[in-house]
């Protein structure tokens, strides 16, 4: 597939003396001087863009938009990741729509607050890579944001008009520049060919760049919250760790969520069965043989916290000096709020609760979570980073402070974890139902809580894993009871969780499990170490999602539609092998075709050997 790219235009938002303004070009040259404040220099060749943004005095850039007329075929398809790890991650096509949702506290807690979805037909928005291609073939083009001198500078997002067919690079600038600073625009790259394997490609210019390091020893585990939500308590963890000990379940952690604390930003005051028992809690986790691990959200803070109440000024403020919204959740008392890292006193604070955590409480594993909030659009008390680097200078605070512990990050705007995080969640919640919640069609949200969207989220996503992190998919959820899955719909989660092979976690209550599901647990747990770090190959990225393969000899045939469909192994992939097994009921079947009728939510997991 040819793609002819001719340079349509470019748009500069900034402020002067608190007056937005916008200066624009439809002529584009290597130099450009838009008007007396700005002048903007362009060099595209055919694998990259590269802009600098220069102003004749101080100025606050808040976007800068280069637009592109494209040439592509009719039935072009998309390929759009999420800005977060909930975001919605998938294709798109002429006549999809993302949803806007509403009000402004879901788009905070879910989108790119600074660019959210505009709700239109044919309206296609993407954060940090965008792949444009031919579904049938799945040749494509992907442009991808690129680090420049060895680090991310601003969120980058793309926008493509199917009707216009105009592509457009946005890059969220928000910061002050100096008279006659050179701005260097994060670098974004094009890069022609397979759609899953110019992603391959991208994350692996990345890795070289940047040479993130994470420990990928720590995988197998069990989290309380799936099962126990904010209702935990000390003996219950300490009855499921017991459990995984005594029935001999090869776990590396156990995780406390949501729950120990007295309320959201009083990390280090725990509630009832927790009082003083946080490090015999962590001290008997690591008796039994198990890594500690707890749940942190550094950068929220509920109106009921101290931090709240007694240190306004840390809050991030918007424009009209009123705290920003990072969400809500009736649990949490309404409202939460996000703190100003910018700020050196908020900065030290997050240190000292992380000191408490893990030097005088004993964890050795953080889940760091809502990171999207230090994001955020605001006032920031220094004006002269964007809000991109706001966030990554507090995880990288995070990182130095947290010394050898496992981190997890999770709904964090991805650039900012590479290098930083041990792990990513690279999907939403799943949940124990299938679709989209009754809240998220009540507020016309893509990416809230759904088992189908983390595990569509998850396969798409997956080349990313052992380039950026370790992936992590989200939680296995196996019981029967108290869950809202279907058989084949807990089918297709366990398949998918351990072909993928980046993290598995479990969340139920192991003490109430059978015998048979004991044995499907040991079964995920032996799937999972033969596909860990397996390279991934998806070749739907440009049409609806049916298949999956893991290069250790692993592959899922999948629908994860309302409908049944047909499946079929791709010849390319069993050419490699000289047999092929289904996996049914943890027993190896023969198999003796290639295609499969599939009916709604269901999944096949396949075993190839040479």
């Amino acid at each position: 597939m040819q793609l002819t790219i001719d340079d349509h235009s470019i748009e500069i938002q900034y402020k002067t003396q608190d007056t937005s303004k916008t200066v624009s070009s439809h002529t584009i040259q290597h130099d450009n001087f838009l008007n007396d404040n700005l002048h903007f220099q362009y060099k595209r060749n055919k694998d990259s863009i590269r802009c600098v943004v220069k102003p004749v005095t101080r100025l606050h850039i808040q976007k800068v938009i280069l637009t592109f007329q494209v040439s592509p075929l009719d039935d072009i398809a998309c390929f759009a990741n999420g800005y977060q790890s909930w975001t919605y991650t998938g294709p798109f096509f002429k006549d999809s729509k993302k949803r806007k949702p509403w009000p402004q506290f879901v788009i905070a807690n879910q989108e790119n607050a600074a660019n959210p979805p505009k709700g239109k037909r044919g309206i296609v928005q993407s954060d940090m890579v965008f792949v444009l291609g031919d579904s049938n073939s799945q040749n494509a083009y992907v442009f991808g944001q690129l680090p420049v001198h060895r680090q991310f500078h601003q969120f980058v997002s793309f926008e493509y008009n199917y009707r216009t067919k105009l592509l457009s690079i946005i890059w969220d600038v928000d910061r002050f520049c100096d008279a006659e600073e050179d701005y260097i625009l994060d670098t974004v790259c094009i890069v022609q060919g397979n759609a899953w394997r110019i992603l391959q490609t991208y994350a692996e210019t990345i890795k070289q760049e940047l040479s993130p390091t994470f420990n990928t020893t720590i995988r197998k585990g069990w989290c309380s919250w799936y099962y126990y939500y904010n209702t935990i308590t000390k003996d219950e963890i300490l009855l499921n760790a017991k459990y995984a000990k005594e029935h001999s379940i090869p776990f590396d952690f156990i995780q406390i969520d949501d729950g120990y604390q007295t309320t959201i930003g009083e990390w280090t005051t725990v509630k009832g069965s927790f009082t003083a028992a946080m490090r015999y809690i962590a001290d008997t986790i690591k008796g039994y043989g198990f890594t500690p691990g707890i749940w942190y959200s550094p950068f929220i803070v509920s109106k009921d916290s101290r931090i709240y109440k007694e240190n306004k000024s840390w809050i991030l403020k918007d424009n009209n000096g009123k705290p920003v919204v990072a969400g809500f959740n009736p649990a949490w008392g309404g409202y939460y709020y996000t703190v100003d890292v910018s700020q050196p006193a908020v900065l030290s604070w997050i240190e000292d609760t992380i000191n408490t955590l893990l030097y005088e409480w004993g964890y050795e594993y953080l889940k760091l979570d809502f990171m999207y909030a230090a994001a955020l659009p605001g006032v920031r008390h220094n004006t002269t980073v964007s809000r991109y680097e706001a966030l990554a200078q507090a995880v990288a605070r995070i990182r130095k402070v947290s010394g050898n512990a496992f981190v997890l990050g999770c709904g964090m705007p991805l650039q900012a974890g590479i290098g930083y995080v041990d792990a990513m969640r690279i999907g939403p919640d799943v949940a124990p139902q299938w679709g989209r919640s009754f809240f998220d069609k009540l507020f016309n949200s893509d990416s809230g809580i759904s088992t189908r969207s983390a595990i569509c989220s998850s396969i798409y996503r997956s080349f990313m894993h052992n380039r950026f992190w370790v992936n992590d998919p989200d939680c296995l959820m196996i019981r029967q009871h108290k869950t809202k899955l279907n058989p084949e719909e807990r089918q297709t989660l366990y398949n998918v969780i351990t072909a993928l092979g980046g993290m598995l976690v479990i969340s139920d209550r192991l003490p109430d499990y059978s015998a048979t599901e004991r044995e499907m647990l040991l079964q995920a747990i032996a799937l999972f170490d033969k596909a860990k770090d397996g390279d991934i190959y998806c070749n739907d990225v440009l049409r609806p999602l049916r298949s999956f393969y893991n290069a250790k000899g692993l592959g899922v045939l999948l629908n994860v539609d309302d409908t049944t469909c047909e499946a079929t192994l791709e010849q390319e992939i069993i050419n490699n092998y000289s047999k092929i097994f289904l996996i049914e009921k943890n027993t190896k079947i023969p198999s003796q075709t290639k295609n499969f009728d599939l009916i709604p939510h269901s999944s096949k997991l396949f075993l190839f050997e040479k």
